[in-house]
């Protein structure tokens, strides 16, 4: 029998909602360690509203200094329910696992302007992108950008999501954009980093940047559809 069709399915942005992106680098031998604490911790963040996006294993880091083993985004109703969750005592007494079990962990929350929807498949390579712009630099960003993206959309790059970050929960991490974006594959990402056309424009994407992550995931879909 042939290998079955890779799951398919639709994600969701929506204003009005608060966007959590999870990135976690677990400590060798901690893994299931750090499985217990999601078991005891999943069906309280439900009670708070909690709705899982997508989940990602992230596979190599293009641009920063994050390396995660995990990546997830979820949707909360409000900022104000995700601060009921953490400091709900069933929740915060299991803070201590959950460290132990870490290297790092970034918890960076982002709002969509408009809705987005993308139909997402089991495997598919997705980009996470965050930028901190230097003051006054937007401008030559988008300038950058403008010429950029085309070169880019002929490999195949499709925009899922921009993204505004407004807070930051743990690991300090509030650049001023934030976007996930669809390749074809990790080697169709590494002939477009190498077009002769993309060269002449770093110097000024660089120029307009303080810092850069760009981390590079395969999407992944578990039992409660994340």
């Amino acid at each position: 029998m042939g290998a079955s069709a890779p799951t398919v399915r639709t994600v969701e942005f929506k204003p009005g909602k608060m966007y959590e992106f999870a990135l976690l680098t677990v400590k060798p031998a901690k893994q299931q360690q750090l499985m217990d604490y999601f078991g005891a911790v999943f069906p309280l963040a439900m009670k708070h509203g909690v709705r899982p996006v997508v989940s990602f294993t992230p596979i190599a880091t293009f641009a920063g200094e994050v390396r995660p083993s995990m990546f997830f985004v979820n949707e909360w109703p409000s900022e104000e329910a995700f601060r009921g969750f953490v400091s709900d005592p069933q929740v915060s007494r299991q803070f201590p696992k959950r460290d132990d079990a870490l290297e790092q962990l970034i918890n960076a929350h982002a709002r969509v302007e408009q809705p987005v929807t993308a139909s997402l498949r089991e495997g598919d390579v997705v980009e996470f992108a965050a930028l901190w712009i230097k003051p006054g630099k937007g401008e030559q960003l988008d300038n950058d950008f403008g010429k950029a993206m085309p070169i880019a959309m002929k490999y195949g790059l499709k925009p899922v999501a921009p993204f505004r970050p407004t807070t930051s929960c743990a690991g300090d991490f509030v650049p001023q954009m934030m976007a996930l974006n669809q390749w074809p594959s990790m080697e169709v990402f590494q002939r477009f980093v190498k077009d002769p056309d993309l060269a002449p424009l770093l110097p000024e994407r660089d120029g307009a940047l303080s810092k850069m992550v760009v981390i590079h995931s395969r999407v992944h879909f578990d039992e409660e559809g994340k």
